[in-house]
């Protein structure tokens, strides 16, 4: 325990006191400031049929699926709809 000397009223007669001993853990989150050159922008591409990926409603890469052009012969289809040359075989599309 931990002593505290108090002087109630004669300085030349302390009084002697204890009191319990505290024992507390600080602890600190770190905090990153928010300024304009630390937030990012999140920005969102839709699918688009000239984007490099194969998404959106495409059969294969941009091309495909009703909305994007045809595709090319050796490409995946899903229906003869899908290819230049309007068949699809085996999941691709084949020549006349």
């Amino acid at each position: 325990m931990k002593q505290f000397l108090f002087f109630p009223t004669d300085p030349h007669k302390p009084t002697v006191l204890t009191a319990p001993t505290v024992i507390a853990k600080l602890t600190t989150t770190p905090t990153v400031p928010t300024t304009s050159a630390t937030i990012a922008k999140a920005t969102v591409t839709l699918p688009n049929c000239g984007d490099g990926v194969m998404n959106g409603n495409e059969t294969d890469q941009d091309c495909g699926g009703g909305t994007c052009p045809k595709c090319q012969n050796g490409l995946k289809c899903q229906q003869r709809n899908d290819c230049v040359s309007d068949v699809c075989t085996g999941g691709f599309c084949q020549g006349k």
